[in-house]
């Protein structure tokens, strides 16, 4: 228990101190529900609090959420000590896949019904094993866009790679580094390959990497990463591999900026509109052949029971006007077209999904180990150009042993 709580941080919206760490069974009695994420910001969370607060209000009940950096880990460890949430939003269709062929997911087309007029038909084939679907999106973010301030860089998005390139050399010459990464963990790696191979329109080798049958040693794979080694020869911050995400995202828009270009997804609009005026931060997707695809990720709800209360959090966080109303707050994109954004920055990032050729987020498809040797491989070809064949040759073998 102690190993769990070490790799938990608790936001508990309601004072029910006394139950909170006490079995699920028991926490019912008092109406209290356990519901765990991850959020890569304070903001974020509060948003969630916010949105969540009306239906706890309304229902006479409290919510335990819990909130975890690594939600394969912490749901290992919960299911390992009889602990399952009654709710998670998880990233994963690969880790929703898992718990969904266990027995421990409840099937949500079958407790909820069919998702609202108007839900994506790929989000649907994602989050479904075996025609049945265990996840449904709650929000969702257009991954490997790149953010700058307007306020200090007045450009056109370049049309090309090469002009992406030339921008970035140039940006680079007046001192500040042209780009922020956020390599610390290495999603931002993992989303800068991804972008490429979607926006160079490789949704084949996308869906071929995520159920294993293209190896990660094919040339379509290998052309990608070497798109990506210039871009990270052309002036990254020297610290860069110690950034988080956020950090990354922030840094064109700190006085003075520390990087003139971030790759963050939309939900980074959120995550700056706290630094800096709304209007002046803006975003241009990755140039490619392909300039209507995007790779796609997301906060998918799983319920762990079918309990009356949880089936009724299920039903308010799917509905549209509850995502309507998450994207009214900033950063987030509906998983519903209708829904209206009072900010056009968001405006167009929702258009990049909804009137695109969206791709399920690569990473968030694979299997934990080949996840984690992807990442491990990004971190490795950050620092050396030169490893790239050994770097996908083990990211093959990690996928060929998962298989097994």
């Amino acid at each position: 228990m102690q190993r769990i709580r070490h790799l938990l941080t608790v936001v508990v919206l309601a004072a029910l101190l006394a139950a909170a760490h006490a079995p699920v069974a028991a926490a019912r009695q008092y109406g209290s529900i356990r519901v765990l994420a991850a959020f890569a910001s304070d903001a974020e969370r509060a948003d969630f609090q916010q949105l969540l607060l009306p239906f706890f209000q309304q229902q006479s009940v409290t919510v335990d959420l819990v909130t975890t950096s690594d939600m394969a880990a912490t749901l290992e460890q919960a299911a390992a000590q009889g602990s399952l949430p009654d709710a998670a939003l998880v990233a994963s269709p690969a880790l929703i896949a898992e718990y969904a062929r266990a027995g421990s997911l409840v099937a949500l087309d079958q407790a909820l019904g069919a998702p609202a007029a108007g839900y994506p038909a790929f989000l649907s084939d994602a989050l479904s094993v075996d025609g049945t679907e265990y996840g449904r999106a709650v929000r969702i973010a257009a991954d490997g866009l790149v953010w700058y301030d307007t306020a200090v860089l007045g450009t056109a998005p370049p049309a090309t790679w090469d002009d992406l390139l030339a921008l970035s050399s140039a940006l680079s010459g007046d001192g500040t580094p042209a780009w922020a990464l956020g390599l610390a963990s290495g999603d931002a790696g993992t989303d800068l390959i991804e972008a490429i191979l979607a926006r160079s329109g490789s949704a084949d080798v996308i869906d071929g990497l995520a159920d294993g049958t293209l190896a990660w040693t094919d040339p379509a794979v290998q052309d990608a990463w070497m798109l990506a080694g210039p871009l990270l020869d052309t002036g990254t911050l020297d610290h860069s591999t110690q950034l988080t995400r956020l950090d990354a995202a922030l840094a064109p828009f700190t006085a003075p900026p520390t990087a003139h270009l971030a790759l963050a997804p939309s939900t980074a609009q959120r995550w700056i509109a706290d630094a800096a005026p709304p209007a002046s931060a803006d975003f241009f997707p990755l140039p490619g052949s392909a300039s209507d695809a995007i790779s796609v990720s997301g906060d998918f709800l799983v319920l762990f029971n079918a309990d009356p209360v949880t089936l009724q959090l299920g039903a308010f966080l799917t509905a549209p006007d509850t995502a309507a109303a998450w994207a009214a707050l900033g950063g987030t994109i509906s998983p519903y077209p209708t829904a209206a954004y009072s900010d056009p920055v968001m405006e167009r990032a929702a258009a990049l999904v909804h009137d695109g050729q969206p791709v399920i987020d690569l990473s968030d498809r694979l299997p934990p180990s080949v996840r984690d040797a992807f990442i491990a491989g990004v971190l490795r070809f950050a620092s050396d150009r030169a490893v790239l064949d050994d770097v996908l040759t083990s990211i093959q073998a990690a996928a060929e042993q998962a298989r097994t």
